[in-house]
């Protein structure tokens, strides 16, 4: 990603190279959509804030700011036009809109308590107009691992329902190697998305070098496991993934 228009006003890493390319050091990448238009927009957490990017990679306009509290995570509406943004603050996480065609935020913000005030989402994907997947979290991994779950969201009545714990997955027939009982106890697990309507990959960010809960010595592999749920989701047609 480069933006040679000079869209960032605050000093960038390679302000000097040809097309000024970006880094991490100048911004966190936590998320990206692609919408309807072929754009891309990436949601940073060292603003926070909303990038920008056409098809070639460059930067098309300046950082758009978020406030109110903490990046959590970011998605986006059938329509294919507005992204959808998650901010903690406090013990609870607010989802705001932004629509990239008039370059609004929505006047309403839904917001839901997390189950403790430490944790925080790490993943976040839309399944409708008004649900949202999302994976809830404690800061610790491998055996000091004490909550990681992924609950539907009903953003209209900001409540939301258990669907899965991650450190207790049924796994009768011994898939992972691991006996009946899986465990995912990352510290980070970075994306969740519906496969279809009973089914969720979900996928951890294995923090190398320095993941180290499946062997003490060797750095965590990137693990994607599909996990099935008993209630259907009511998935709208426009997340269904290609075959």
């Amino acid at each position: 990603m480069t933006d040679p228009a000079k869209k960032v006003a605050k000093p960038i890493q390679n302000a000097s190279a040809a097309n000024r390319p970006l880094s991490g050091g100048d911004f966190t990448p936590r998320a990206f959509q692609r919408v309807g238009d072929g754009s891309f927009w990436v949601a940073e957490a060292a603003g926070p804030s909303l990038l920008h990017f056409g098809r070639d990679g460059k930067l098309l306009d300046a950082p758009v700011p978020l406030s109110g509290g903490a990046l959590q995570g970011m998605s986006k509406l059938p329509d294919n036009k507005t992204l959808v943004v998650a901010l903690r603050s406090s013990s609870s996480v607010g989802i705001h809109t932004y629509d990239t065609g008039s370059r609004a935020f929505g006047s309403g913000t839904a917001t839901f308590p997390l189950a403790n005030g430490a944790n925080n989402v790490s993943g976040l994907a839309m399944v409708n107009d008004h649900q949202a997947l999302i994976v809830e979290e404690d800061g610790n991994q491998g055996k000091d691992a004490r909550f990681k779950q992924v609950f539907l969201v009903d953003l209209q009545a900001s409540s939301k329902t258990e669907l899965v714990d991650l450190l207790n997955i049924s796994d009768p027939g011994n898939i992972a190697g691991q006996g009946t009982v899986f465990k995912f106890p990352f510290k980070d697990i970075g994306a969740i998305y519906p496969l279809d309507a009973q089914t969720l990959v979900i996928v951890n960010d294995n923090n190398v070098p320095f993941g180290n809960v499946r062997n003490p010595a060797q750095a965590d592999n990137t693990e994607y496991i599909a996990v099935q749920i008993g209630q259907p989701l009511n998935l709208d047609g426009a997340f269904n993934v290609p075959r």
